[in-house]
């Protein structure tokens, strides 16, 4: 394994023999394809309608002329949403296409792992090892576009740009990939706030370390980066005609006030011992970067000059890791939902601490990646086999597949219908793909479109009708007021209205509401336009199929 050569400026850049060519090539694209079909195997396992179904929905909005943030909001996942419209409108409206969407990114990242990897010095067979776990550990065990894991791909681009900005050294190419790296946290951003607010900090410091005396230019074209991509995005804005007061309730209102109340009941002590007991992989980056710190600082031999040399990779590690850790006390997701950079920590720690060993002690350098490629290969499979076999990331816990979707629809083919087991609510249970068949074929022979009271905002696009709901999903504090305010009356206001714009002639009420409690009784202008009489009523299994009064 090279060494890395520093720069008299103090600029860091890999040798010879790490520049790419055929073979890594050739590797990068073999880990890309195993990224993809690894996703593509397991994604498609099992339907969960909340989680399931937002960008799914948001996309076929797009790709059915509605414009975001003007016909309606979401806090976060612009950029998901949009790509997949995008998608949608190319390829057609279906499950693989929408499955297709996160195993792309998925190889993207596993891919982006290897690169990193590549970047701190790391042999070709050890960046393949941690970008193969990286490929098991972001998408699979969801499977379908998910806000957060785009802004996690988003966050290493940034961190990869940045390093291949120092590579260029003197060049002109050095200031794009550190304007590429501020861009690309801006489309992290668009993806989710959290966790691209955490990645910002680790990103710029690698950056100041890695720019040695070009300091100045990192900042100049890493702020442009952020605020030309900015720029770009609300000119994107203005010109499609984006209400700018949604933009600022959704997208900064609603979520400061849920993420000030989640931070501040967030137990950091409890839950950082939590983290590292149940991953305690998480606690090697940190403690590999604080060594290496205090080691660096006790003495000026060689040894510490070559540590000093691996500082930035080891910050990088250990930013990973904190990155990780803060995510998951500021969402209320699982723990393994934020996971992904884990491998990247890993590996980074381990190349950074290898390549510091003496130069008489090849075997320890050795050592030191044998082990951590156990270490990791142990999480990695563990993850896959814990989290994404059993797709407990949905809430299925092990609940076998029952049907294809074909019983959906068609177009639905690729998925292998399975739905969660009974948590929060039971009546969950009680889905099956039949009764997404009898809505779909009920409103194919009944013109007229619906609002739906539920999460399975996918029978909007499989019955062809526009999407009534102003807000992408159900969620009281986030993506809705609370109900009672006058918030929530301007809001019940728009459903109505989106009613009478839309030829909406039937309320389709999901078992008694949505996974997140909303019920029939919190809109009562809409309740009084229904039937009191239940001889009306068409119910297809969970879904009750209300026709609306005329007005």
């Amino acid at each position: 394994m090279g060494r890395r050569q520093t720069r008299s400026d103090g600029a860091v850049r890999p040798d010879a023999r790490q520049v790419t060519g055929i073979g890594s090539s050739l590797l990068v694209g073999a880990l890309t394809l195993f990224g993809v079909l690894v996703c593509l195997e397991y994604g498609r396992r099992g339907y969960m309608p909340l989680d399931h179904s937002i960008t799914f929905d948001g996309g076929w909005r797009i790709a059915s002329g509605q414009v975001l943030y003007r016909d309606f909001t979401t806090p976060s996942g612009s950029l998901p949403i949009l790509i997949q419209g995008a998608v949608f409108s190319v390829f057609g409206v279906s499950w693989f296409v929408y499955c297709l969407h996160a195993a792309l990114v998925n190889g993207a990242f596993a891919a982006l792992t290897y690169g990193v990897l590549r970047l701190a010095g790391g042999s070709r067979p050890v960046a393949l090892a941690f970008g193969t776990f990286a490929a098991l550990m972001l998408y699979p065990g969801v499977g379908v576009p998910s806000h957060d894991h785009h802004a996690f791909a988003f966050g290493l681009l940034a961190a990869y740009a940045v390093l291949r900005g120092a590579r260029a050294g003197e060049s002109r190419a050095s200031a794009a990939w550190w304007a590429a790296s501020g861009g690309a946290l801006v489309l992290g951003a668009l993806c989710k706030h959290v966790p691209t607010a955490f990645v910002l900090p680790v990103v710029a410091i690698l950056g100041l370390a890695v720019a040695g005396g070009r300091r100045a230019r990192f900042l100049g074209a890493f702020a442009g980066g952020i605020l030309g991509t900015g720029a770009l995005a609300i000119a994107a804005g203005w010109g499609l005609g984006v209400d700018w007061s949604a933009v600022r309730v959704s997208v900064i209102e609603l979520p400061r006030k849920v993420g000030v109340a989640r931070l501040a009941g967030v137990p950091w002590a409890r839950l950082l011992w939590g983290g590292m007991r149940a991953y305690p992989t998480l606690a090697l980056a940190p403690g590999a970067f604080a060594l290496a710190a205090i080691a660096a600082a006790r003495s000026h031999d060689a040894r510490a000059k070559r540590i000093r040399s691996e500082l930035p990779s080891l910050w990088l590690a250990a930013g990973l890791a904190a990155v990780t850790v803060l995510y998951v006390g500021a969402t209320h997701n699982q723990a393994a939902y934020g996971l992904a950079y884990l491998p990247a920590a890993l590996g980074l720690a381990a190349v950074a601490w290898s390549r510091a060993a003496p130069d008489a002690a090849p075997r320890l350098a050795t050592g030191i990646l044998l082990v951590a490629v156990a270490v990791g290969a142990f999480e990695a499979v563990r993850f896959h086999l814990e989290w994404t076999v059993t797709r407990r990331l949905n809430d299925f816990r092990n609940t076998p597949a029952t049907e294809d979707g074909v019983g959906i629809a068609t177009s639905m083919d690729f998925l292998e219908f399975a739905m969660p087991e009974a948590t929060e609510d039971p009546a969950y249970g009680r889905y099956r793909a039949e009764h997404f068949r009898e809505v779909i074929a009920f409103f194919d022979t009944h013109p007229g479109n619906f609002f739906l009271l539920g999460d399975a905002s996918i029978l909007y696009a499989l019955t062809g009708r526009p999407s009534l709901n102003p807000a992408l999903w159900f969620h009281v504090g986030l993506t809705v007021p609370e109900p009672g305010t006058p918030e929530w009356a301007r809001y019940e206001e728009r459903i109505l209205d989106n009613l009478r714009r839309h030829d909406g002639r039937y309320v389709v009420v999901e078992h008694k509401g949505t996974w997140m409690g909303l019920q029939l009784g919190h809109f009562p202008r809409l309740e009084s336009l229904l039937p009191q009489s239940g001889d009306q009523v068409r119910t297809f299994g969970p879904f009750y199929v209300v026709p609306v009064a005329p007005r």
